[in-house]
């Protein structure tokens, strides 16, 4: 009876842990509760998932689009809506360190921990947002946004750009998914 009960509480202590990971977990198509493509939370829902939320409409440029941005501890989630299909979730900007890849990978971690991932990673400047773009096929629809002060990003042949030419300490301001 006694190993009995003992089997039982291990099972729900791991199904918890599993289920809060889970909660927690970045992937190609989304995060727990949302997948790319599914509909935005209603503009005036205070949360999502447990998580606080307000509605914003982001601009750049001549552009405009709304967003939903999930408040976590330590930094903002932008659910960002589609441009030509109003309220389907079109990206997901991650800029806490909250969520992660199954991997490990999460915002403030370091060129040097991208380098160690095996694959062929591209790079490409976004001078008006001042960040480098580096992404890889091992990572389908994932792109990590690094700024690097010590790089020039003038170059327009983005093809001239490698992860190894970036600071191996910049670190990832934000991981998008779309």
């Amino acid at each position: 009876m006694q190993l009995w009960l003992l089997v039982m509480l291990i099972g729900i202590t791991l199904g918890i842990t599993g289920c809060a990971a889970k909660k927690k977990m970045i992937t190609s198509n989304g995060l727990y509760g949302i997948k790319l493509g599914d509909r935005l939370p209603p503009i005036d829902a205070i949360e999502f998932k447990g998580i606080p939320l307000r509605d914003t409409i982001l601009e750049d440029k001549e552009y405009s689009w709304r967003a939903a941005l999930m408040a976590y501890d330590q930094g903002l989630v932008y659910l960002e809506e589609d441009f030509s299909n109003g309220d389907q979730l079109n990206r997901i900007r991650v800029e806490t360190p909250e969520l992660k890849l199954k991997n490990g990978l999460r915002v403030g971690k370091t060129v040097a921990d991208l380098q160690k991932v095996k694959g062929n990673w591209f790079v490409s400047p976004l001078q008006d947002f001042g960040v480098f773009d580096c992404y890889s096929r091992s990572f389908p629809n994932t792109h990590f946004l690094i700024p690097d002060a010590s790089m020039d990003m003038s170059d327009p042949d983005w093809q001239k750009y490698r992860l190894e030419m970036l600071d191996p300490e910049a670190t990832i301001k934000a991981i998008v998914i779309f």
